[in-house]
């Protein structure tokens, strides 16, 4: 029996990339608390200005960097409903996005310059979404055949360059 709802990972964050977004958010932080300390102490709308664009500035320059460190993104697809839930999230916060499933295309397992395999979703013609990476062939066939089935699209071998084919996923 095919199940409804198909779960999409990232993953975890490494360790020092959330070290570094940390430091950001509280740089940014640091910014905004002196802005109202300063802005309250002086009672003076000249230097909340000068502050608030100060911070402003900070924050449009650091924000999308520490984001970008700490974001994981999860999607969900569920079949049922035609629903794609995209779940953004930084630490325990959490942003929910939900639309209507693309058209989705086929799958893909092809091998990167790192000598890594990828399997990705391939959908609306030529856009694709990276749904994991493994070492070997056989651990990402596998996972590729697996998405494959359970979402009713074509599997496509693209490890070797030039040589595409497509699988049936029967065998």
């Amino acid at each position: 029996m095919k199940s409804e709802k198909l779960l999409i990972k990232q993953g975890k964050r490494k360790w020092y990339e959330l070290v570094l977004g940390s430091l950001l958010y509280s740089i940014i932080l640091f910014f905004v608390l002196q802005m109202l300390y300063y802005s309250i102490l002086y009672l003076s709308f000249k230097l909340f200005a000068l502050y608030l664009i100060i911070t402003l500035k900070v924050f449009g320059f650091i924000m999308p960097i520490a984001l970008s460190l700490t974001v994981v993104k999860d999607i969900l697809i569920n079949t049922k409903t035609n629903r794609l839930e995209t779940i953004f999230s930084v630490g325990l916060i959490k942003y929910q996005h939900n639309s209507a499933i693309p058209k989705l295309d086929y799958i893909s397992v092809f091998k990167n310059s790192k000598e890594e395999f990828e399997v990705n979703l391939w959908y609306a013609t030529n856009k694709h979404y990276n749904m994991y990476t493994y070492e070997s062939f056989e651990e990402a066939f596998l996972f590729g055949k697996e998405i494959a089935t359970r979402l009713n699209l074509d599997l496509l071998d693209a490890t070797e360059k030039g040589d595409f084919k497509w699988v049936d996923k029967q065998v």
